[in-house]
C-alpha cells in the first residue's frame, strides 16, 4: 500500500529488458493493463503511453500506478485502429493469448482452451502485430510476447508477421 513494490512474475518482467536501454525515451504499451509493465517501464525511466481495450482493466493499471507514485499516458482503445502523434522507437505488446504458459498458476488452462481458441487468438495476435509495427519508428524495437506455449500463438505469428513485413528482422535474445 505505501507503493514501494509490486508483484510481478520473473517471466512478466522480460518483455520490458528485451526493450534494452529505453529511460528517457517514450514508449507504447500495448495491451497495458494491469499494468504491470507500465510499472516497470516508468521505473526504468521510461515516458509510457499505456493502451489497452478494457477501461475496467485500465481502472486497476491507473489505481497501481497512483499506488507507486508513477505517471502514466493512459488510453483506451482497440490498438487494431489506434495509432500515436508520431512514430516511437519502442512498442511493447505483451499480447492477450489463451495463457496456455500460465499452467503453473492454472493447471487446468489446457483443458479448458480449445484449437478454435488458439486459432481465433492468432487472427488477433496477427492484427495486433500489423498494428504495432505501424507505431514504430525506423530502426525501432517492436518486442511482441505472449504467455502462450502454443507455436500458433508465438514463433508461428512472428515468421508470419516477418514473410510479409521483410523491412524488420529477429533480434534473437
Amino acid at each position: 500500500s505505501d507503493g514501494l513494490w509490486w508483484v510481478q512474475d520473473l517471466a512478466a518482467t522480460l518483455p520490458v529488458k528485451m526493450l534494452g536501454k529505453f529511460g528517457g525515451q517514450q514508449v507504447i504499451d500495448l495491451c497495458a493493463a494491469p499494468g504491470g509493465k507500465t510499472a516497470q517501464l516508468c521505473n526504468g525511466g521510461a515516458t509510457v503511453i499505456s493502451l489497452d481495450v478494457s477501461a475496467r482493466r485500465l481502472e486497476t493499471l491507473k489505481a497501481n500506478l497512483r499506488r507507486l507514485s508513477f505517471t502514466s499516458k493512459i488510453v483506451c482503445a482497440d490498438a487494431r485502429v489506434w495509432r500515436p502523434d508520431r512514430l516511437e522507437k519502442f512498442v511493447l505488446l505483451d499480447a492477450p493469448c489463451t495463457g496456455t504458459g500460465t499452467i503453473r498458476r492454472h493447471p487446468d488452462i489446457l483443458h479448458r482452451r480449445t484449437r478454435a481458441q488458439v486459432r481465433r487468438s492468432a487472427e488477433l495476435l496477427d492484427e495486433l502485430l500489423i498494428a504495432a509495427s505501424q507505431m514504430i519508428d525506423i530502426g525501432g524495437i517492436l518486442v511482441f510476447s505472449t504467455c502462450s506455449l502454443q507455436p500458433e500463438e508465438g514463433s508461428q505469428r512472428i515468421n508470419s508477421f516477418l514473410s510479409l513485413f521483410p523491412g524488420f528482422v529477429r533480434d534473437p535474445i
